[in-house]
């Protein structure tokens, strides 16, 4: 799976995986956003050199956000707990092959061994 393929931002096959590195490298947090909404507004506030640089949007933005922190902290530790117990949750035959050392078989092969043997069963 590291391996390829790759595909640039327009969904083209690219033999490079930057894109994809790029993609990564993004993690965004939503309880950041305030952190991000402040750097916004010192950079507005440098540009337009003290003027009148707020909008109403600023505005409802430093209202809003610090009221939603909480909600956004509880949705990020909620979704970093169901990740973590997910990884448990797979079968044997998959996280056989997550490790390095992993079988040389093929899910594709196992497949028909493992209906064979329910018919048996059944």
């Amino acid at each position: 799976m590291n391996n390829g393929p790759y595909f640039d931002e327009h969904g083209n096959h690219s033999e490079s995986d930057a894109f994809v590195k790029s993609q990564l490298a993004v993690r965004f947090k939503m309880s950041d956003s305030f952190k991000h909404t402040l750097a916004q507004l010192k950079q507005a506030k440098k540009d337009a050199g003290g003027k009148n640089y707020l909008q109403s949007s600023d505005v409802a933005k430093l209202l809003l956000e610090p009221l939603l922190y909480p909600q956004d902290r509880i949705q990020e530790l909620t979704y970093s707990l169901a990740k973590r117990r997910s990884r448990n949750l797979w079968p044997k035959v998959v996280t056989e092959r997550l490790k390095a050392n992993g079988p040389d078989t093929r899910l594709v092969d196992l497949e028909p061994q493992q209906d064979s043997g329910l018919s048996r069963e059944s």
